[in-house]
């Protein structure tokens, strides 16, 4: 089970890479290549998600779901380097937030998807036929990836020329070049640290979620799965509403924080015999869960928007990258350590809530970018924070 949860992972650490390079690095008709590198990914999740539905084997499953991630991977950069370039202005942090948001709306279509193909009794048998219940349920997964490829293909994102005033920018003297390089290291270690946290706890649960449910015999796994996935909803409006308003440094430093209070009151409440836990223990278990994904979906608005706008256009896409890789080596670490601890439930969130509670310390390291269209300050220098 740990290898093919962590396979998705994998596949979006490499994906996250090299969907970052290409879409800096190469340029077709003078314009950067964001909308085609992502047409390029979403074709190659939808692939990976329609060959899990015909895997015979373990090993086959693993493939495909290595397949899938790198897709999702290499979507990523691109898509949140469109969206910072495409909703420039003072209201910027929302235009990345609505986007962001949309995970949320994935995560709902699979939950429902989930309670209406998979039995409560789930088993996988390899020599099943293809109308099995969890083939289906793998090829529909794929076709949302299908159809933002198309949207995208038929309208494109309308990609702007963002390097024009940053080419424009007088070169930097040899003292400020290298001040320069030692802030973007800065902010760069800071932001990774934090993606740390975050995805390691975030994925951590979500994909654990259903096993600590039944370890605590808290409910049906599904209706949880599906409720926790619908938490997404208030994080993504209090993002939202306070992503320009607070700042996202604030923004992420208070959700990151919420989310490992809301831990420690999870680990609490499962802190008891599996089979002995009060009726009020379950419910403030599940109340803490939700919390928990609420608040980390908050965070991820924020931590996405610092991401995008803390490094100029040429740099963007692939700094993104290198940092949504550092989040999926830590997702890939929590499935293997979240592995060992499942039987513990209560072990396994409070692990969890000290990584987040490292990325939520990280944060008062990170500064806000301030002024910035595009990457660029409105004179066509790069600000603090963004070089």
């Amino acid at each position: 089970r740990a290898a093919v949860s962590s396979g998705v992972y994998c596949g979006m650490l490499v994906g996250g890479v090299g969907g970052g390079v290409l879409a800096d690095g190469t340029r077709w008709g003078g314009q950067l290549p964001r909308t085609r590198v992502l047409v390029g990914a979403m074709a190659l999740a939808c692939l990976g998600g329609l060959g899990a539905s015909t895997a015979r084997s373990a090993a086959d499953m693993c493939f495909w779901r290595v397949l899938a991630g790198a897709g999702v991977g290499a979507a990523t950069p691109p898509l949140f380097a469109l969206a910072a370039e495409v909703s420039d202005g003072p209201k910027r942090g929302r235009g990345i937030a609505f986007v962001a948001s949309f995970w949320m709306v994935g995560g709902v279509f699979a939950a429902a998807l989930a309670m209406g193909l998979l039995p409560d009794d789930l088993r996988v048998d390899w020599s099943a036929p293809a109308a099995a219940p969890w083939r289906v349920y793998a090829a529909c997964s794929a076709l949302p990836s299908a159809a933002s490829g198309v949207v995208f293909l038929a309208r494109g994102a309308g990609e702007r020329k963002v390097l024009d005033a940053a080419d424009r920018a007088p070169p930097a003297d040899g003292a400020r070049a290298s001040s320069e390089r030692d802030e973007r290291r800065r902010v760069f270690l800071f932001l990774a640290v934090a993606f740390w946290g975050l995805y390691f706890g975030y994925y951590g649960l979500a994909t654990w979620i259903t096993v600590i449910v039944d370890e605590a015999h808290i409910g049906n796994t599904y209706v949880v799965a599906l409720y926790y996935a619908a938490a997404n909803l208030p994080g993504n409006v209090a993002a939202y509403a306070l992503i320009d308003a607070v700042g996202r440094q604030r923004l992420l430093a208070g959700a990151m924080g919420a989310a490992t209070l809301a831990c420690v009151l999870l680990a609490v409440s499962l802190g008891g015999e599996a089979d002995g836990l009060a009726a009020w223990e379950k419910t403030a278990a599940v109340a803490a869960a939700l919390l928990v994904n609420a608040a980390t979906t908050a965070g991820f608005s924020a931590l996405d928007a610092l991401a995008a706008e803390s490094f100029d256009a040429a740099r963007r896409a692939t700094h993104v990258g290198l940092l949504c890789a550092i989040g999926r080596v830590a997702s890939i670490s929590a499935q293997l350590v979240n592995s060992t601890l499942a039987e513990s439930p209560a072990l396994l969130v409070a692990v969890t809530s000290a990584l987040m509670c490292l990325g939520a310390l990280a944060t008062f390291g990170i500064r806000e970018p301030a002024g910035v269209v595009g990457g660029v300050a409105a004179d066509g220098t790069t600000s603090a924070g963004l070089v």
